[in-house]
């Protein structure tokens, strides 16, 4: 979740075959390791969201880990990225993105009220409501 100093949060729209529609999502990615350490969760962040909205991090921390059912071994990671800056590492080639940067209430709105979130974009808003 990239906040910038403003406190608005940026916002993502891609085709995501499954639904068979585009949707508004929080940046995301993937960690390939079974137990990945915070380092390497906080590299994989800051990396996907320089690859999808040109920004880099200063500023990261996890604010939860969370398991979207019991019958699924995954992990989601709500990462909390802040203190903002340019980034010169190139967009992920394919990849089509719309992006936006809105105060909470409206990314809330977007986000969570205008569609089906997904679980990580739920929780990752409703954490982000609470903070902000």
């Amino acid at each position: 979740m990239a906040v910038d100093n403003r406190k608005r949060v940026y916002c993502v729209r891609q085709w995501r075959p499954a639904r068979n529609d585009y949707v508004w999502e929080l940046p995301a990615g993937g960690v390939e390791s079974q137990q990945p350490s915070d380092e390497i969760i906080l590299q994989n962040a800051n990396r996907e969201l320089q690859e999808e909205i040109g920004f880099k991090s200063n500023r990261m921390e996890i604010l939860s880990v969370f398991s979207p059912a019991v019958h699924i071994q995954s992990h989601y990671y709500i990462v909390l990225a802040t203190e903002l800056e340019k980034s010169s590492l190139p967009k992920d080639i394919g990849e089509e993105l719309e992006i936006v940067a809105l105060p909470i209430d409206e990314a809330f709105d977007l986000l969570i009220n205008q569609q089906l979130p997904s679980s990580l974009t739920l929780v990752g808003m409703l954490m982000a409501k609470e903070r902000f």
